[in-house]
């Protein structure tokens, strides 16, 4: 069993976001794939449960819940 500190839990997510990012430009955006597409960003209101949100890779703000999803991942 492990623990984190907030700094720890924000750049363990940032990490993953940035893999997420990664294989998305490798597989889905690039240049030989005639399909690709941009990814999808939905903004909703704090405290919004998360059985309401999309799929996708949700980001907390103070004041709103983002939603990332990317084509293809």
């Amino acid at each position: 069993m492990g623990s984190f500190t907030p700094t720890a839990s924000r750049a363990k997510l940032a990490e993953r976001l940035a893999a997420t990012v990664r294989a998305w430009d490798r597989h889905v955006r690039a240049d030989d794939n005639d399909k690709h597409a941009d990814p999808a960003l939905t903004a909703h209101p704090a405290g919004t449960p998360d059985d309401w949100l999309p799929a996708g890779d949700v980001l907390d703000k103070d004041h709103c819940r983002l939603v990332f999803r990317w084509p293809g991942t």
